[in-house]
This record gives structure tokens, C-alpha cells and sequence, in this order.
């Protein structure tokens, strides 16, 4: 018996060395099934500390998220500013991954992590107070959850409102890079906010990309110099916004319903965001470089249609 016992001890042993301990393993599918998106992140934040976390702010930021490149973000983010009150940031930082390292802090919350009593609150209240502090045990000590979006708060409205607010109203930022799930994130920092998903026919896209094929996701890592690395981007980007548009105050907009100057089109943007447009700058190019004819090959039209035909038929686009 005494054996079979010590056999028992030794493979359990074994098995911990190779795989860990039972605990860990059953913390670990936990952290598995309740985090790693920041989708998921959010909603555990929400879940655990919504009580703690709402503050009240007087911001209403533009989002506009674009599939991609060459879709007519600058466009609609001039428009945006032609009403006067709305100072809205082109692709700040955008190679740098300014807005989804941010974001990204998120990932690990989960319905176990972080530990609530690690938080600086409970801290002091275990601990009497900060009185004679390096004597207690401080390990973990973790500034509060509020303090946490605060500060998230604070980094946006110092770089984003801070230089502009002598002169606009509100503030805003257009992207080329973000994925829905930021839309997500930025929505939580902002209830008030409000996005644009905008997207362009992606054979047209490239093909006003064609003549540059140097720009990236992220810098230097994610270089889009094909069109299979494009098409990708656009696919990604624009299934996200099909998926998630709904979750968010959001308007789905097409680049060409937009220039064809549609009635329909123009009316809904103007009340979606409560403001008066001019869109008399529709017809005015600024920036940019010279129209001209830009053919595609083969190769890159049949490796576009193949990574983007099922979405692009979703928004109405027969490739």
C-alpha cells in the first residue's frame, strides 16, 4: 500500500514537473475562456468594477475607422471639420500602433485577474493605512481600476484635445489601420463617441494604392507591399465593421455612395453626427497626387478578388 502511495506521489510529481500544478491548470482555463480579446477585457472590467469606473466626461469624439488605404478617409474627415466645430487627427502616430497599444492593456482582465485585493483601496484598508509601509507586504500593490481608465482618458484628451481646444469644440482622429475591436475600446473609454465605418470597392483601393506599396500596419513589422497584404488588411478591417457596426452609435458608409453626392447618403452623415457640412468640398481635390490611369495585372486582380470577394459582396460590391 505504502508503495502504490509513494508510485502515486512520484507520478504526480512527474506530471507537475511537465505540466504544473492542477490549481494552476485550472486558473489558467480560466484565464483562457475570459480573456485574451479586448472585446472580452472590456466586458470583464465592466462585469467586476462597473460602479467604480463610471466618470463622468463631457467629450463626444468622431471616429473614422476606413478599410484600409485610398478609401476617401481625409475626405471624410475634412468634411467633418468643414462644420467648425470638430478638429480631427489624420492617422496620428498611426505606424506606431498608438491607439491599439492602449487598448491592449486590456487583453489580460479576466474574470479572476487582477486580484481585487491587490488593488491600492483594499490595500490600505488591510494594511491601516500607508503608515510604516516598507514593513508590510507590497508585492502587488496595483493603483485602483478607476484611476487605470482615467489615465487611459488623460493620455487621448492630452494628446488629441489639449492643442486643439482653443480653437474646436470637440476632437476626433481618422484611421486606416483600427479594427472594429478599437471602435470597441475607444467606445468605452467615450460612451458618447460616435464612428464612422467607411470602405471602398478593393480593387479601386488598390489601385489608387498601386503607385505607393510602401506604407504599414505597424511599423516596421507590417509592411503591406502586395496586394494579397492588402487585400488582407481590407478583408480584416472590413468584416470587422459588417460584424460589429451595431454595438456602437456607428454609420456604415460606402466611399462611392459618398462621391456620387447621394441625397441620401449626405442627409444621414449630417444627422448622424449633428452637424452642418459643406459639401461643396466634394468637389474640390486637395492633396494628394495627380489623377492618372493605373492598370492592374492579372496576378493582382485575381489575388484581390480572392481574399476579398466574400466580404466585398456583403457590402454590395460584385468583384
Amino acid at each position: 500500500m505504502l508503495e502504490k502511495i509513494y508510485s502515486i506521489k512520484i507520478l504526480g510529481s512527474i506530471l507537475e514537473s511537465l505540466f504544473g500544478t492542477l490549481e494552476a491548470r485550472y486558473l489558467h482555463d480560466i484565464n483562457l475562456n475570459t480573456s485574451g480579446s479586448i472585446e472580452k477585457g472590456l466586458k470583464n472590467v465592466l462585469d467586476r468594477w462597473k460602479d467604480r469606473i463610471i466618470v463622468e466626461n463631457n467629450f463626444s469624439p468622431i471616429f473614422v475607422f476606413s478599410a484600409g488605404w485610398r478609401s476617401g478617409s481625409t475626405l471624410v474627415q475634412r468634411l467633418i471639420m468643414s462644420s467648425g466645430k470638430y478638429f480631427i487627427w489624420g492617422e496620428p502616430y498611426g505606424g506606431a500602433g498608438i491607439v491599439e497599444n492602449m487598448a491592449e492593456h486590456f487583453l489580460a482582465f479576466s474574470e479572476i485577474w487582477p486580484v481585487e485585493t491587490n488593488f491600492l483601496t483594499n490595500f490600505l484598508v488591510q494594511n491601516n493605512g500607508l503608515a510604516n509601509i516598507h514593513n508590510k507586504w507590497t508585492a502587488n500593490v496595483t493603483p485602483n481600476i478607476e484611476d487605470l481608465i482615467l489615465s487611459h482618458r488623460k493620455f487621448f484628451e492630452t494628446l488629441f484635445y489639449k492643442p486643439i481646444k482653443e480653437f474646436f469644440e470637440g476632437w476626433g482622429l481618422k484611421e486606416v489601420r483600427l479594427s472594429f475591436e478599437y471602435a470597441l475600446y475607444l467606445n468605452f473609454l467615450y460612451p458618447r463617441s460616435k464612428f464612422i465605418f467607411l470602405v471602398r470597392n478593393p480593387i479601386e483601393a488598390y489601385r489608387s494604392y498601386k503607385r505607393f506599396r510602401r506604407w504599414y500596419v505597424r511599423i516596421p513589422k507590417k509592411p503591406v507591399f502586395t496586394p494579397y497584404a492588402f487585400g488582407k488588411h481590407w478583408d480584416r478591417l472590413a468584416k470587422s465593421f459588417l460584424e460589429g457596426k451595431g454595438k456602437v452609435s456607428s454609420i456604415l458608409l460606402r466611399y462611392e455612395d459618398l462621391v456620387s453626392r447621394s441625397d441620401r447618403v449626405l442627409n444621414n452623415l449630417e444627422n448622424f453626427l449633428s452637424l452642418d457640412i459643406n459639401y461643396d468640398l466634394l468637389r474640390k481635390k486637395v492633396g494628394s497626387s495627380k489623377p492618372e490611369t493605373i492598370n492592374l495585372t492579372l496576378l493582382e486582380t485575381v489575388i484581390l478578388k480572392f481574399v476579398c470577394k466574400r466580404t466585398a459582396s456583403l457590402l454590395g460590391y460584385n468583384l
